[in-house]
Parts: structure tokens; C-alpha cells; sequence
């Protein structure tokens, strides 16, 4: 029994690891409405010469980061495209596109629709199974309260607002408060990341966890950390980020000239 058990666990550890993007670590998502040169893009595309998936977002980097390989292709009927290589960072298997630029070359690697649907079931049941009276964790909350922030179930919700001062209170169905969320979330340009446990924007960042946490998580478990606004963390990681690609691109364009003399004189 221990056996099945540890290997029942192992599974779903592979199967969370495989939720996340292998290059920016990041968990991936089926919200295909950005370019794939925004960050936020986390759809997983698969690789044509090895099918190892990588989210758009990481795929047009790597295409960018092996732009010094581009070439104008021989024929003059495709005048207009270019030969992109992308590197397997898992294999080292080079993937040859050809489009007129790199967002097409990301766009043209195939969708993983098995992951993607992983995605979607992990996603509902997360969502479902979070979601707790904030009276009693034993019940399932099926009320959101816009006022007092919470979620009740409804026996709960009734008894916390029995006041007539609290009757007043704004009160909506979970599945309306995340449905008016998703449709936020699927606006071109908008990335909303809610707390499970609250049902608020992650706001913060707790530089003590290192997590993303909502103002109410600041104000409860996370009371007395260090924290800061989670915009001003991104604008740094994505600093480094860059900073990073940089020199992966300098690396990259020297190794390339070492093969190409080896190729000449050896």
C-alpha cells in the first residue's frame, strides 16, 4: 500500500512539474489572446524535432536568442522568409522554421492540447476545492461578500449578516464572481492573478515567502513580513530577465563563430 501510495504521489508531483514552463519556470496557461512577445503568453507549443513543450512566450525568446543562425532562404519565390532555429534547452534538438518573422516562427510550432486540457481540469478543481467558508473551513463557499471580502457558504453568509446594518452588504454567487474574473482576465492586455483563499488581486509580494499574496494575506498570515508592491518585483525580475538574455545571446553568437571556424579549417 505504501508503494502505490508513494508512486500515486510521485505522479502527481510529475504531473504539477509538467504544468510549468522548463525555461521561466512559470505555469502555463491556455489564454492564447497576447502576442507570444509578451510575457504574460504561457500557452505550451511543442517543439517540432523532439515535441518538448516550452510556453510562446519562452519559444520566441529562444528564436530570438538564435537569430545570429537566421538566414534568407535560397529560393526566390520565399524571398520574404527567414530560416529561424530554435535550440531545445532539454535535448539541444534545433527546430528550422520559416516565416517572415519571429512571432510567426512561434505561432507556427504546434499547440499541446493534451497539456492544455490538463491545464483547464487543474484549474477548475483548484478553483473549486479552495474555495472554503471563512466560518467554517468544513463547508464549501458558494457566496462571495464584496464588502466584507469573504466567502461564506450559505448558511453562514445568512448568520454573518443577520444585522439589518449588514444586510445591506454587496453579495454575489462564487461561479458569477469567477466568471466576471475570467472575462477580466481574457481582455488583450490584462493579466489577473487571484488569490485562492481570498478571492482578491495579488497585489503584493512577500519578500519573506517569496510568493505573490493579496492585501488580505498581508494583513493575516503573511502579518509583519517584508513586502512589497508585486509590480515593482516584476519590473526587476524582468530587468534581469534581460539582462540574462543579453549574455545568453553574446554566448550564443560566439559559439556559433567557433563552430563555423572549426567547420573551416579543421
Amino acid at each position: 500500500m505504501n508503494t502505490s501510495s508513494n508512486r500515486n504521489k510521485r505522479a502527481r508531483v510529475e504531473t504539477e512539474q509538467s504544468l510549468h514552463c522548463a525555461v521561466c519556470l512559470e505555469i502555463m496557461s491556455t489564454d492564447d489572446s497576447l502576442p507570444a512577445s509578451r510575457m504574460e503568453n504561457k500557452v505550451p507549443r511543442k517543439l517540432l524535432q523532439c515535441a518538448h513543450s516550452f510556453c510562446t512566450h519562452c519559444l520566441f525568446q529562444l528564436a530570438t536568442s538564435t537569430s545570429a543562425f537566421s538566414r534568407p532562404p535560397v529560393s526566390s519565390s520565399s524571398s520574404l522568409l527567414l530560416e529561424m532555429s530554435v535550440c531545445c534547452p532539454l535535448c539541444m534538438k534545433v527546430s528550422v522554421m520559416k516565416a517572415n518573422n519571429k512571432e510567426e516562427a512561434a505561432r507556427q510550432l504546434s499547440k499541446d492540447f493534451n497539456l492544455m486540457e490538463t491545464i483547464e481540469m487543474k484549474t477548475v478543481y483548484s478553483a473549486a476545492a479552495s474555495l472554503k467558508c471563512v466560518e467554517d473551513d468544513s463547508h464549501i463557499a458558494t457566496v462571495y461578500c464584496e464588502d466584507c471580502r469573504a466567502n461564506f457558504c450559505t448558511e453562514c453568509c445568512a448568520m454573518a449578516h443577520k444585522s439589518k446594518a449588514l444586510q445591506a452588504h454587496n453579495r454575489m454567487q462564487i461561479d458569477a464572481k469567477q466568471q466576471q474574473q475570467q472575462t477580466a482576465s481574457s481582455r488583450p492586455g490584462t493579466a489577473t492573478t487571484i488569490c485562492s483563499k481570498h478571492n482578491e488581486k495579488l497585489l503584493l509580494y512577500c519578500q519573506n515567502d517569496r510568493i505573490p499574496i493579496c492585501t488580505v494575506c498581508d494583513r493575516t498570515e503573511h502579518k509583519g513580513h517584508s513586502t512589497d508592491l508585486a509590480s515593482n518585483i516584476a519590473k526587476e525580475a524582468k530587468q534581469e530577465l534581460q539582462n540574462t538574455q543579453q549574455q545568453i545571446n553574446v554566448y550564443f553568437y560566439l559559439y556559433f563563430l567557433f563552430v563555423r571556424w572549426l567547420m573551416k579549417y579543421c
